[in-house]
């Protein structure tokens, strides 16, 4: 009886585990980021302290950073709680960084038409590195593929194939290829199929909780993007260059200090510092064609640097962010025709000379009001205002005369 008693119990207790158990879900859909990195850790140590069954990951990346990639490769590995990667939905991608992220999970799963692969490193211009760079990055992520794979027992060969020739593979290439464990069409066949790999029970019935990221990571990893820091940078400089040249507007520059803050302040993305210099540079010499006739050689230089400057702006090693060539030619463009508008107008407002104050009035035509002779000054009317007025010869009242030049808030006439 006693027995039987503690059976019933055993078998209450073992379905209240199951009823309690938990797979804390966590959705990277994007480019790998120092943010997501940070995501990923903190849902760890979430689902660690939640004593969750398993961390499931849902994948769809083409790449992205190297670093944010080890970091967050370290943490799965580290994880108390064993991680199951999914690519997933249907028709979703693990490019570049996404491939060390599948080698390294405990479950790597793939959704039907779905594809892995091409961790090759690429440039920012999207072409091969050369060189003895080649080598030694190449070498290095062939190294880590294979170890990853190995470890985890999977195919270290393609591994080694994704990195050196790009490799790819579908879903079900996969899976022949022992690249990942097994396919999936929806999460509940994942959960059963994961269970049994790890020998988990509870993880088939286990309920699923989504681990979101807070406001602050969803507000850091939409500034993440490289398009849009490139355009930050770009109103920061010209904020900042607004500000200077009419002091006291106060909004250019603010908008400069606010926007050059979130490019290099909270370092979002890597920046290559040589292009942040061409684009300085080119800016430098826009400003300077517009005070120096050089026949447009001085914004040939600034169109050539402004592009190169804006191409190598995210070229950093381990890298797979650039700025969209598209939007690099049309600022490009935009921003020489803006310097040599203002340019023109500046040269044109210098050769008219001052067209306010007394200086203004210098060689207008005035009305004498009060007989001016020489020793005895007058006065003379004009645009609304009466002025002292002196003069070489006597000049009687109502005679009209020209202003020849201005004495302290005196002018200087001759009869018309």
């Amino acid at each position: 009886m006693q027995i039987g008693r503690l059976i019933c119990f055993a078998s209450l207790l073992m379905s209240f585990q199951v009823l309690a158990a938990k797979v804390v879900q966590v959705d990277i859909n994007g480019a790998i980021t120092p943010t997501v990195a940070g995501y990923l850790e903190d849902a760890i140590h979430y689902a660690e302290a939640e004593k969750a069954e398993a961390l499931l990951i849902t994948l769809d990346t083409p790449g992205g950073l190297l670093e944010a990639t080890r970091q967050m490769v370290q943490s799965m590995l580290a994880s108390e709680v064993p991680v199951i990667v999914y690519i997933a939905p249907s028709g979703a991608r693990a490019g570049s960084a996404g491939v060390f992220l599948t080698l390294a999970a405990k479950v790597s799963v793939m959704a039907p038409n779905t594809h892995l692969g091409a961790a090759h490193p690429v440039s920012m211009f999207g072409g091969n590195i050369e060189g003895d760079m080649k080598q030694k990055i190449e070498n290095d992520a062939v190294a880590w593929a294979r170890t990853l794979a190995q470890n985890q027992g999977r195919n270290a060969d393609w591994a080694e194939k994704a990195v050196r020739e790009s490799a790819t593979l579908s879903d079900k290439e996969a899976l022949e290829a022992h690249v990942v464990d097994f396919i999936a069409t929806d999460i509940p066949e994942l959960l059963d199929k994961a269970s049994q790999k790890l020998q988990r029970p509870a993880i088939k019935e286990a309920s699923i909780e989504v681990f979101e990221m807070s406001n602050k990571q969803k507000l850091m990893q939409g500034l993440s993007n490289p398009n849009l820091l490139y355009l930050l940078l770009l109103i920061g400089i010209l904020g900042l260059f607004i500000e200077f040249q009419f002091p006291g507007m106060i909004l250019p520059g603010l908008l400069g200090v606010l926007s050059l803050a979130i490019v290099f302040g909270v370092q979002l993305l890597p920046l290559n510092w040589f292009g942040v210099l061409l684009i300085l540079g080119a800016v430098a010499l826009l400003i300077a064609e517009m005070f120096i006739a050089s026949f447009g050689l001085l914004s040939v230089g600034a169109f050539v640097l402004f592009v190169l400057g804006s191409y190598l702006l995210f070229e950093v090693e381990g890298s797979v962010f650039y700025v969209d060539p598209i939007m690099i030619w049309s600022v490009a463009v935009t921003l020489i025709l803006i310097f040599v508008a203002f340019g023109y107008f500046i040269i044109r407002a210098k050769s008219q000379g001052a067209t306010s104050g007394s200086e203004a009035l210098v060689g207008q035509t005035a009305k004498v009001f009060e007989t001016i002779a020489p020793g005895q000054p007058g006065s003379i009317y004009i645009q609304g205002s009466y002025w002292a007025a002196s003069a070489n010869e006597e000049i009687e009242e109502g005679a009209l005369v020209v202003i020849e030049r201005m004495e302290s808030a005196q002018a200087v006439v001759k009869r018309v």
